[in-house]
């Protein structure tokens, strides 16, 4: 019994490292106190490393193990995989903690530095998209103007998924409406319109396509845009 148990306790004098890396920190000193739960060591591996983000309940359940993330820091981006989602809330923040592994990013990502991470969690197919500016809001309620038999008319409208550009419109517009694109203080329903390009295309004498804004009395001219089937 005394050999195994001093065998048993040289075992617990070995550290042995679950990866190869760089040694960035020392939490532990000779013939000293360890204390249980602190890392000994900290190790990196720059081939590999793995970002630690919190997420809702509703982006946790929309996530899985293997989906796609964007890391951004200063400007650069780099791509990740989700390797592992938690099952618990955070008693402090109430969010999920989601982990994904990003490689090659070399010293770019030092250990310990904020990021900016980016997955998608709700996608839509088959929608129609209009530019996020052409929309306006009025006590919650969204529309947009489009360009009706030579008049601006004001178009309530249900919006869907949206981001910094683009947004998707779930109700009150068809493929073949003429959104005003150019977003202007001015535009007012009833008023004239003259449309100059559809999809930054000029028209054919017609008078179908985008339009730019006038000075000239109640006559306006805008930008529209067809509302084209597209995909987010």
């Amino acid at each position: 019994m005394g050999i195994d148990s001093a065998r048993l306790q040289l075992d617990y004098c070995k550290v042995t490292s679950p990866i190869g890396g760089v040694v960035e920190a020392v939490n532990v000193e000779a013939d000293g106190m360890a204390a249980a739960g602190n890392a000994a060591y900290i190790i990196s591996n720059k081939d590999s490393m793995t970002v630690t983000f919190g997420v809702t309940e509703a982006a946790r359940d929309a996530l899985n193990v293997g989906d796609h993330v964007t890391v951004d820091r200063n400007g650069a981006t780099y791509d990740g995989i989700v390797t592992e989602i938690g099952t618990m809330a955070g008693v402090q923040t109430k969010l999920f903690e989601v982990k994904a592994s990003v490689a090659g990013a070399g010293d770019a990502l030092p250990s310990g530095v904020s990021v900016k991470v980016s997955a998608t969690t709700e996608r839509e197919e088959g929608k129609l998209l209009v530019p996020f500016d052409a929309i306006y809001f009025s006590g919650g309620d969204a529309y947009v103007y489009c360009v009706e038999d030579g008049m601006l008319v004001r178009t309530s409208v249900t919006v869907g998924l949206m981001d910094d550009t683009q947004a998707v419109i779930e109700e009150g517009l068809t493929e073949d409406s003429l959104v005003v694109g150019n977003w202007s203080s001015r535009l007012r329903n009833g008023a004239e319109a003259e449309i100059v390009s559809v999809n930054g295309e000029s028209a054919e004498p017609s008078g179908t396509g985008d339009a730019q804004e006038t000075e000239s009395g109640s006559e306006e001219t805008s930008d529209a845009q067809s509302g084209e089937g597209a995909e987010e």
